[in-house]
């Protein structure tokens, strides 16, 4: 495997999403280059109160070690005791304007160095990529309903891929989520207020104050009147 190659590629697309960056804030990035004592180093990027970004961060990083421990190597156990080299990109993205999504982003590269002519190098790509305009969305949404279909048009899915690929990600339905996310505002609505329990199920999109109040215990595990009883003990 020809490491040098990937390790190009990856300091050129970090110097090609700040120099991009930059070009749209107008503002210019503040550069660190450190390096590791056991081998290797990087390059971190910031740029803070920009035009167009609160805050955004690009990441170089590439460390090398002389041996991989076996707790590093459980899915690849016949890599366990090799010199290894791991190197990636990864950034995050604050933009100001509250309904452009945060980014968080990384791909890295991993690569256990062969160690006899009979053997070959064992290297992998990884990484992942989130926005959290969905969950802006269902914030947004509290007081109501969730319109799936609506989601998934947001994630460029249908609404069954949409359901499926929500489930797998965060171990819930996105109705589930859902759910949860209105019984912690509620929770927070009767930390921060005397009203009644009543006023606090409409602001979270129940009319019934009784089907809200089994709702929320069995989310939370107590009543909305013993839960409030609780917190003013």
């Amino acid at each position: 495997m020809n490491t040098q190659a990937v390790l190009d590629y990856l300091q050129q697309l970090q110097a090609k999403i700040v120099e991009a960056i930059e070009l749209v804030d107008g503002k210019h990035f503040l550069q660190d280059s450190w390096q590791r004592p056991e081998g290797g180093g990087g390059n971190s990027c910031l740029l803070e109160e920009g035009l167009v970004f609160e805050r955004a961060g690009v990441g170089f990083s590439h460390v090398l070690g002389h041996k991989l421990p076996p707790s590093a190597s459980a899915a690849h156990p016949e890599a366990a005791g090799r010199p290894w080299e791991a190197m990636g990109v990864s950034l995050v993205f604050h933009p100001r304007n509250p309904y452009i999504p945060t980014v968080h982003m990384n791909v890295r590269f991993f690569v256990a160095k062969a160690q006899a002519s009979h053997e070959e190098d064992i290297w992998w790509f990884g990484g992942g990529m989130d926005l959290t305009v969905l969950a802006g969305l269902m914030q947004r949404r509290l007081n109501g309903e969730l319109d799936l279909e609506d989601l998934a048009k947001v994630a460029h899915l249908s609404k069954f891929h949409f359901i499926r690929r929500f489930r797998q990600l965060t171990g819930n339905t996105p109705i589930q989520y859902f759910i949860h996310l209105k019984m912690q505002h509620a929770c927070r609505l009767l930390d921060s207020s005397e009203d009644p329990i009543k006023r606090i199920a409409a602001a979270v999109g129940y009319e019934d104050p009784y089907y809200f109040s089994r709702i929320f215990k069995r989310v939370i595990g107590v009543s909305p009147q013993h839960y409030r009883e609780s917190r003013l003990a």
